[in-house]
């Protein structure tokens, strides 16, 4: 009998606690929302909105830009934090310099003609070493090998 009595009594002290901390709850809660809105009389003016926020800003993606060539900018089409979408142009860079220069040449005039000996070169043995053996078969052997 001892044992179930303070059974109940534990049982009651927790419904006790649990009730507390929701009146605790309920009471922060109602406390908290009080100051957030209050009642003015409609008239005419500017919409205001304030917002109090702490902490810091992070972005969510973060993206390096570069280019492939250097040069001045005529005309940027972009600033710092703008809002772009793939493909859209950036900036257009001075063209003059480039043209004024030329465009560089990717092969050499001797690298043309080290190739261009070096397929002949092929084209002829593997052509006339064949043909030249061929030649000098007789006709009726020739055709035995084949």
């Amino acid at each position: 009998m001892r044992q179930r009595l303070s059974k109940t009594k534990t049982w009651i002290a927790i419904t006790l606690v649990l009730l507390g901390a929701v009146l605790v709850f309920a009471v922060r809660k109602e406390r908290a929302s009080a100051g957030e809105f209050f009642t003015a009389p409609v008239d005419m003016g500017s919409l205001r909105t304030s917002v109090n926020a702490t902490g810091a800003v992070q972005t969510v993606v973060t993206v390096q830009v570069g280019s492939q060539i250097s040069g001045q900018i005529l005309e940027l089409y972009a600033d710092y934090n703008s809002m772009v979408k793939r493909g859209q142009l950036l900036a257009k860079i001075d063209p003059r310099n480039f043209q004024a220069q030329g465009w560089p040449t990717l092969v050499s005039a001797l690298s043309v003609l080290i190739s261009f000996a070096f397929a002949t070169a092929i084209g002829i043995f593997f052509g006339y070493y064949p043909a030249h053996k061929a030649a000098a078969l007789d006709p009726i052997d020739a055709l035995r090998y084949e």
